[in-house]
């Protein structure tokens, strides 16, 4: 233990006693633990400064992540009456259960309202994500699309088997438009695309699932491609 005199009785006493034990005069600290002291005093308020700054950078980085993922894309009007009616009779149909009688009916509203909805077999200009693109073993494009704001898909036939059910086909054949413009396309990719779907007795448009099951709670209405093109924000 270090020892110092006491500056007012010059009794021998510990260098860290802050008060002392002979005499009882307080003492002032030694220099050397004042630069200690001062050391550490910055090192919290450089802490505290610090962390202040990441809060804001991470505040700055959220705030920007928000605003990007709040960029609102508008639909054409025919697309969102279009979701709204396919998606309209989920419930329904699942509340039905295993009541037969009552999926049918619900299967058979619903064309009837794609019908009165649709008006027409093409569309123009919907809006939709790359779910899928490639070739079959023939090499012909096909491209499966998640309609923008909806659960559900519309899609080409990947498959010449398939493409029997609709006339003209769907499959995009290399050397056409449509393929010149899908060549560039990836999975994820926004897109505007027109087409035509085309009738069927089952549910006014083709629909690809093998169940009504399918059909009713994850449909993939097919269509025929006329462009599509990568979406850009105006």
């Amino acid at each position: 233990m270090a020892l110092v005199k006491c500056p007012s009785c010059k009794e021998e006493i510990d260098k860290s006693a802050k008060v002392c034990p002979k005499c009882g005069k307080k003492l002032k600290m030694g220099l050397f633990l004042k630069i200690i002291i001062g050391f550490f005093v910055l090192g919290v308020i450089g802490a505290i400064i610090n962390q202040g700054e990441d809060k804001g950078s991470s505040s700055s980085s959220s705030s920007s992540s928000s605003s990007s993922s709040k960029i609102k894309i508008a639909i054409p009007s025919d697309q969102q009456k279009f979701i709204d009616v396919v998606k309209s009779f989920e419930q329904p149909y699942r509340d039905a259960g295993d009541n037969q009688l009552k999926q049918s009916r619900e299967r058979k509203n619903r064309k009837k309202k794609i019908k009165e909805t649709l008006k027409k077999l093409s569309f123009n200009n919907w809006i939709a994500k790359v779910d899928d693109i490639g070739t079959n073993s023939d090499g012909d494009g096909h491209i499966d699309l998640d309609l923008y704001k909806s659960d559900f898909k519309i899609s080409t036939n990947n498959n010449s088997f398939s493409d029997i059910c609709c006339d003209g086909g769907t499959l995009i054949k290399d050397g056409t438009k449509v393929y010149d413009q899908m060549i560039d396309l990836k999975d994820g990719d926004l897109v505007i695309v027109s087409g035509t779907f085309f009738p069927a007795d089952d549910d006014y448009i083709h629909e690809q699932s093998v169940t009504i099951d399918g059909s009713m709670t994850d449909p993939e209405f097919t269509i025929k491609i006329s462009s599509i093109s990568k979406y850009v924000k105006k």
